[in-house]
């Protein structure tokens, strides 16, 4: 699972590489005489017909000061990620995205303080809060669904990100809370919002494992 989620994300990646890089070059037919017209020639006006990318780059430093003899912690954290998001063809939507962390430099944040005899309780929630020292698989398949728009509401299935009052991304740290299941909003009646779902895996926020 590690391995296929590290294939999906390296090809994200190169392919919004690739459309940087090649957004100013012209396409032209094999055949033509003439230059199309300007304003269809490259690949990046092509690409906003065929869907929405969008970056993210985050950087988070923290560091606990505590009276002696407790034992102090900092943690340098940086992470990226991109998301694509394909135009309603028949109320149809494709969405992808992931995200990866890399823990720059940080204080044993798996050792217990020598007084309290407590793990660490801030600096680790930069990372995997599970593992204290996972290092290196900070990666994770955030979203993967299909939507399907129909007037005014919307159902969509995989997995997404929600914001209710009672399960959101609780986005403090570095990355937030990602669910997996089928939700539904509804919004045909005036001044009324309906929202149901069933969710069978969540992956919390400083996590980047799924939990049923």
């Amino acid at each position: 699972m590690v391995v296929f989620k590290r294939r999906i994300l390296r090809r994200i990646f190169l392919f919004a590489v690739v459309t940087q890089l090649t957004a100013g070059v012209p396409l032209y037919g094999q055949h033509t005489t003439t230059p199309p017209e300007k304003d269809s020639t490259t690949l990046a006006h092509s690409l906003k017909h065929l869907g929405a990318f969008q970056g993210h780059i985050r950087s988070f430093f923290m560091a606990t000061d505590n009276a002696s003899p407790m034992t102090d912690a900092a943690a340098l954290a940086f992470g990226a990620g991109i998301s694509y998001e394909s135009p309603r063809i028949h109320g149809f939507q494709l969405g992808l995205a992931g995200f990866f962390i890399f823990n720059l430099g940080s204080t044993d944040l798996g050792k217990r303080d020598s007084l309290s005899n407590a793990y660490n309780r801030y600096e680790i929630g930069l990372f995997d809060l599970s593992n204290a020292g996972n290092k290196k698989d900070l990666d994770r398949l955030e979203d993967l669904y299909l939507k399907y728009h129909f007037r005014s509401s919307r159902l969509e299935a995989g997995r997404f990100e929600l914001n209710t009052p009672f399960i959101n991304r609780q986005d403090g740290r570095m990355r937030g809370t990602i669910e997996e299941g089928v939700w539904m909003e509804m919004n045909e009646i005036r001044k009324l919002r309906v929202e149901a779902g069933w969710i069978w895996k969540i992956s919390p926020r400083s996590t980047v494992a799924w939990y049923e």
